[in-house]
């Protein structure tokens, strides 16, 4: 028996008292030969590694330690596992306990500099001021460092926020970094996110898939994970499954990613393929192979209001210079002076589709604080192009193409409001 084999022995003995009457030498710790797992009647336990990618890093830089459950030779899912546990009247605490030994012993990475990640069930937190607490029952066992460890909660709205307050911030103290799981679905908000100012969010699996479906959500994600960066954490895509919704989470600038496309949770991690999916978002992302249509996009607007703009400036009226632009996803070209307020405009949009109709005379209107008017006015003779808003009167959602210009000695401000595609 090993050094940290004897620790766990000691570590089960003494915590004895928090572990199911029925719980016999069936549950003790065992070791094959190849790895260690534990059998609860029918019931097998052991570990399973999934990797955890930082594309700038351009490598591997953790793993999350999932079960690994069989019930009668039978691949189980973890639900199914601890419904059997619950069904035999063990103690799920115990055996959440029980598996996060196995996941410390099973690891191979012990003293490298690589995350592993830890799923921290409600009980356990909630039992975290015990004697034989979460926390230190981890530490006390010497297999991996304290600051290579990360601790995943999950939020429940049923659970006690002072007490998850407490144990976040008692982590944080002994270098354990922590980990809010699944953001983005049930009971998560921003709220908790300012409360409990975790290291790292884990961004639940639908919000990639969601983004890969519907274009509003692609656009809104990347401010999202921009969001939660500004407070202070670190941001995983959850759920990445392929090359697309690899791009997709590439572009939203989010700092870790992890799924199937990487690789699937497997026993051996010592051989996981650094240069296969990785490799190929790499040389993805160094090629400028991403986001290509958006730029293309971009680059075809940017030509078109270049024409028109050198129109005005010319001395035509903008009419005769966005007279070519019939296409409906243009709303209407309108001209700034200095202070931001509208002195001339040219509408494209049908009037009856039109959403915010009380809105629609815009004489004398004051545009002063618009990023659109305020980028082109400190970069003059430049086309601009805006983030998505959502425009009035139209009410939808618009991207505005502007540039400052010179007409008779003074500077103006030209726009064309562009639905978002």
């Amino acid at each position: 028996m090993n050094h940290h084999e004897e620790l766990i022995k000691q570590r089960l003995i003494q915590g004895r008292e928090t572990i199911s009457a029925t719980e016999s030498s069936e549950s003790a710790i065992q070791f094959d030969g190849l790895r260690y797992f534990s059998r609860l009647r029918d019931l097998t336990v052991s570990s399973r590694y999934q990797p955890i990618v930082s594309i700038p890093h351009r490598r591997v830089v953790g793993y999350e330690a999932l079960l690994s459950a069989h019930i009668m030779s039978e691949l189980v899912s973890p639900v199914t596992a601890f419904n059997y546990i619950a069904s035999i009247d063990h103690s799920l605490l115990s055996v959440d306990r029980l598996s996060r030994y196995i996941h410390l012993l099973n690891y191979p990475f012990k003293t490298a500099d690589e995350w592993l990640f830890l799923n921290i069930g409600n009980e356990s937190i909630n039992n975290f001021k015990e004697s034989n607490n979460v926390i230190d029952d981890v530490i006390n066992t010497d297999i991996v460092p304290a600051d290579n460890l990360v601790f995943e909660i999950l939020e429940d709205q049923n659970q006690d926020m002072g007490c998850l307050q407490e144990f976040v911030q008692t982590c944080k103290r002994k270098n354990i970094l922590v980990a809010v799981d699944d953001f983005g679905a049930g009971h998560s908000n921003f709220d908790r996110i300012w409360s409990l100012a975790p290291d790292i969010v884990k961004l639940d699996s639908s919000n990639i898939w969601s983004a890969q479906k519907d274009p509003k959500v692609r656009r809104l994600l990347p401010r999202m994970i921009s969001l939660l960066r500004e407070a202070g954490a670190v941001v995983l895509i959850e759920g990445v499954e392929t090359y697309e919704q690899a791009q997709i989470a590439l572009d939203t600038e989010a700092d870790l990613l992890q799924g199937f496309y990487f690789a699937k949770p497997q026993i051996d991690i010592s051989t996981v393929d650094q240069q296969g999916s990785i490799g190929e978002l790499i040389a993805a992302a160094d090629n400028g192979v991403l986001s290509t249509s958006q730029a293309d996009t971009d680059k075809q607007l940017s030509h078109q209001f270049a024409r028109a703009a050198a129109q005005v400036i010319g001395g035509q009226t903008l009419p005769q210079a966005f007279a070519g632009l019939v296409d409906e996803q243009y709303y209407r070209a309108y001209v700034l002076n200095q202070e931001g307020k509208q002195v001339d405009s040219y509408t494209l949009l049908d009037d009856q589709r039109i959403r915010f109709k009380s809105m629609r005379r815009c004489e004398g209107v004051n545009w002063l604080k618009r990023p659109y008017f305020a980028n082109a006015m400190d970069s003059p003779g430049h086309i601009q192009i805006c983030s998505p808003y959502m425009s009035l009167p139209e009410g939808r959602l618009t991207k505005t193409v502007s540039m400052a210009i010179h007409l008779r000695g003074q500077r103006f401000v030209l726009c064309l409001d562009v639905a978002d595609q």
